[in-house]
């Protein structure tokens, strides 16, 4: 199961790692002078996302004394960079915001670092979406595809357009800046036969506009004009000399005897006889011979694979078997970042570190076991004695000797059979129902895939299809090993090794830094008391709490954001859950309550027993404490059968036995968590199942919600507002909205919205009336209600920081923040009915909404836009100051951005980036 919304937070949080004034370990000197710009980001990051920036970093070996590598990229623009820099953090791309010139320098761009996911994006947005900008703009274009082998979807859109219709390309061109490789494709079109004197004025026309010094005349021509445009034109000429034999006699004396000069010889000659003499036209219909340009072909560097037996045909080969199983680009580079289980080397450019090689460090099995043991991403080869045939195989997980199997779904074994043909292989996955096999860790033999698949022991081989999809040779026969070797794919760039579970089940895992800090809150507190070193010591973590095999999904998902949930027992989804809630990730954990209701109440209800306590001791599983309060009675009702199903008919016995089967689970449930009608409904019937203290508590909390002790549940909406009929302009201290704009968003606060099922000002009395036998009366009746904006924070007095908003803001509910747009009259917003925190938390309430003003003077002309996933109401991020949603609304030291995510709709055009003139935050009193 991969769900957007994870894969959302995750390119949120890898964006604001480009704000990162602490682990920032590379400069980027982007662009020519005087258009120069500075941009800072993370090895990590460039090396597995950019290809080209991987080879420039792979030759910067890592440095003990914290130098910062510096690199230029002299040929992209500033502004276009920044667009490419934030996809490759974000793995986002907005193409709406851009102009499409713009866009075809972010193609091109994105070739020069070699982004090819982003390359085939953006060609197909322009083929789909911008076709009349590329017919008019074909000569700019198509200079640049030509013969650039990643362009090869653009390439063949023009070219399919000018076998269409070459003449109509021909004609819009201009031929100042008509490229020579462009003119020279729609020449060589067939469909330009019948036109060839067409064919020819435009060759001529070309010459000429190349060489403006040129008179229109060639009666005019010197002998030097006549080499110059013939110089010009001499790459054409082989190819239209076939459509000159294919003009009228009047075109040929008109349009091309006054440039025979150009022409060579023979050609003349042969042109002149063919024209005099019709019958004898030795023309013959078979194209000129042409130099055909060959293919550059992508090639590892042979100096990368210190290999006797393979060459980087078969490496490239090999790599890309490793990669085959990646089916999201985005999810699949940034797992690479995890170096423990279960994951791939990145490109062809990757260096093969050998590890071991048979004829230098011998054939035996503990050798093998000294050399490779704990080494992981490794590729084993072997050359068979006495005939061509190599055989292999390449295991993510590290090798051990402990004669246990190694789980892994990416491993695979593979063979050649010998012949030069590196096309002539077997490449065998393992099957799915056997991944917890694929590896075998035996301590008498040496590389083992599963037991008898591929294994060796003492330069001997076994090849017997079991665990793996197919054979990778005809016969089961054992064979010799003349050599063998191993190699790995070291990870220059890990910075955090983490120590997982306890004795005996420790792992440790290998991670990145400025990763971990911006995807989990706990390990970001960790990470925040220790400071960047100039040793660049290793920092180590210890989770003793969680399981390595749980971890490792975690770990996945902190880099990846996905999660299928479909792979693993319930049980494992409910450690991952309680592990997430160790790690701070509040998007994971509402995810995966939600998951777990939807899919697994039956397995809860069943397995009740074993998994209260740690659902009700933990306010962070709300979601999962309100859903099973229900299951809670119905598994006290399941140990007394004997019980009325309706409470009502409970005698005091009857209450006092379920009382006893339920004392353990009471403490741990969070009744305050529960919304009124939910009370009111499930628990009130049952109260005398309840202690006495925590009745009474609830009922004063529930009947005065200001006096409520727990605060993270969602307040009463302060008051009914639609007896104000003149807010006074006092009572607005802002420098933003009017009291017109005020009145408006009162009117929306208190509106019921379209998913609400009920009104905030519900009278508490009616819903307590069937259980409360005292009369209880409302405080305040009055029907006139004074309404004031407090004002808390505004930025130009305070600070656009969000460490200030935090300071001020936190603990603060019923708030209306209000946002000027710098260089523009648009004001946006949202009001928070309940406390802002920042405690990296998604919080829940069905009253929120954001908004926005067109022009600050039309308050008509507005957008309103009320949550619509309640659970996503709003994110109260450390990183961030507020949070609409995950990023409905969202601003971040003095800038920005509008991305619909928990509210019906956008509350602006654009989705980029937008800079802070001033903004409000009041709270209404």
């Amino acid at each position: 199961m991969i769900d957007n919304n994870l894969l959302q937070n995750l390119s949120q949080n890898l964006l604001k790692i480009l704000d990162d004034e602490e682990y920032y370990d590379i400069t980027i000197e982007v662009g020519s002078k005087p258009n120069v710009n500075i941009f800072r980001a993370h090895k990590v990051i460039l090396y597995y996302r950019s290809p080209y920036l991987r080879k420039i970093l792979s030759t910067n070996k890592k440095k003990n004394n914290g130098t910062l590598t510096h690199v230029k990229l002299p040929n992209i623009l500033p502004k276009i960079f920044q667009i490419i820099l934030r996809y490759i953090y974000g793995g986002t791309l907005s193409l709406s915001e851009y102009k499409t010139s713009d866009i075809f320098r972010i193609l091109v761009a994105a070739n020069e670092l070699r982004i090819q996911e982003l390359i085939i994006l953006l060609q197909s947005f322009l083929i789909k979406n911008k076709s009349e900008w590329l017919e008019l703009n074909i000569n700019n274009v198509y200079q640049e595809i030509f013969e650039n082998e990643p362009f090869s979807a653009l390439q063949k859109y023009y070219n399919n357009l000018i076998s269409d219709d070459p003449d109509k390309i021909l004609k819009s061109l201009d031929l100042s800046s008509t490229p020579e490789n462009l003119l020279l494709a729609l020449i060589k079109s067939d469909k330009l036969q019948k036109n060839a004197i067409h064919v020819w004025e435009y060759v001529i026309k070309w010459g000429h506009a190349q060489n403006p010094e040129l008179s229109s005349d060639p009666t005019d021509f010197s002998k030097e004009d006549f080499n110059t445009l013939k110089n010009s034109l001499q790459g054409y000429i082989p190819h239209i000399k076939l459509k000159l034999y294919n003009l009228a006699s009047l075109e040929f004396s008109n349009k091309v005897l006054p440039y025979k000069r150009i022409l060579p010889k023979e050609l003349y000659k042969d042109l002149l006889k063919s024209y005099l003499k019709p019958s004898n036209q030795a023309i013959k219909k078979t194209e000129p011979n042409i130099f055909k340009d060959v293919e550059n072909v992508n090639e590892i560097n042979p100096k990368n694979i210190d290999s006797k037996i393979i060459t980087s045909q078969h490496a490239e080969l090999i790599l890309k078997g490793i990669n085959m199983n990646n089916s999201n680009i985005f999810t699949s580079i940034f797992s690479k970042f995890i170096k423990d289980k279960d994951t791939t080397p990145a490109t062809v450019n990757a260096t093969f570190k050998l590890l071991l090689r048979g004829t230098r460090d011998g054939f035996t099995s503990k050798k093998f076991h000294e050399t490779c043991d704990d080494q992981s991403h490794t590729v084993t080869i072997i050359k068979v004695k006495d005939n061509n045939e190599i055989l292999g195989g390449y295991n993510p997980v590290a090798w051990k000797s402990d004669n246990s199997f190694g789980g892994t779904k990416d491993c695979f074994i593979f063979s050649f059979k010998g012949d030069n043909n590196i096309e002539n292989h077997i490449l065998s996955r393992i099957k799915y129902e056997h991944e917890s096999m694929a590896i075998f860790n035996s301590n008498w033999a040496g590389s083992s895939f599963s037991t008898n698949d591929l294994s060796l022991d003492e330069g001997v081989g076994y090849c017997s299809q079991l665990y793996y999809e197919k054979p990778i040779r005809e016969t089961t026969n054992n064979f010799l090993v003349e050599d063998i070797i191993a190699c790995f794919l070291p990870d220059e760039y890990y910075d955090i090794t983490i120590e997982v579970g306890n004795d005996p089940h420790v792992n440790i895992f290998r991670a990145h830094k400025v990763i971990l800090y911006y995807r989990s809150p706990y390990l970001r507190r960790i990470l925040s008391t220790n400071k960047k070193k100039d040793d660049e010591v290793f920092i180590h973590i210890k989770l003793p709490n969680i399981l390595p095999e749980i971890f490792q999904i975690i770990l996945r998902y902190i880099y990846s954001g996905t999660l299928s949930l479909n792979e693993y027992e319930t049980s494992d989804i409910i450690k991952i859950l309680i592990a997430a809630n160790e790690l701070s990730l509040q998007e994971l954990i509402n995810f995966l309550q939600s998951f777990l209701i939807e899919n697994k109440s039956e397995w809860m209800e069943l397995n009740f027993n074993d998994i209260y306590q740690a659902i009700f001791e933990n306010n962070s599983f709300s979601e999962l404490q309100d859903y099973l309060w229900e299951h809670v009675v119905k598994w006290g009702h399941t140990q007394n059968p004997e019980l009325p199903s309706d409470p009502t008919n409970f005698s005091k016995e009857d209450f006092n036995t379920l009382k006893n089967s339920l004392q353990r689970c009471i403490p741990f449930i969070n009744f305050y968590n529960l919304t009124s009608e939910e009370f009111s409904d499930n628990v009130l019937p049952y109260k005398k199942i309840l202690p006495k203290e925590l009745y009474k508590d609830l009922l004063k909390s529930y009947l005065k919600p200001n006096n409520r002790p727990i605060k993270n549940t969602e307040p009463n909406i302060i008051k009914d507002v639609e007896n104000v009929n003149v807010i006074n302009t006092k009572n607005i201290d802002s420098k933003i909205i009017t009291s017109q704009h005020a009145e408006l968003i009162l009117k929306w606060i208190n509106v019921k919205s379209s998913n609400d099922s009920y009104d905030s000002s519900i009278s508490f009395t009616s819903l307590f009336s069937k259980f409360i036998y005292n009369d209880i009366k409302d405080k305040d009746t009055s029907s006139t209600v004074k309404t004031s904006f407090k004002l808390l924070f505004r930025g130009t007095r305070d600070g656009f920081t969000t460490e200030k908003f935090h300071e001020i803001c936190d603990d603060q509910s019923h708030t209306i923040t209000i946002i000027k747009v710098k260089n523009s009259n648009e004001i946006l917003g949202g009001y928070n009915p309940i406390a802002w925190k920042s405690d990296d938390r998604y919080r829940y309430t069905k009253k929120s909404f954001i908004f926005s003003f067109k022009d600050n003077n039309n308050i008509e002309n507005h957008i309103l836009s009320r949550v619509n996933n309640e659970k996503f109401a709003t994110f109260n991020s450390f990183l961030s100051g507020l949070n609409f949603g995950n990023s409905d609304l969202t601003l971040y030291n003095g800038r920005g951005n509008c991305i619909k995510y928990s509210y019906e709709k956008s509350i602006r055009k654009t989705t980029g980036l937008f800079s802070v003139e001033e903004y409000e935050v009041f709270q209404i009193i």
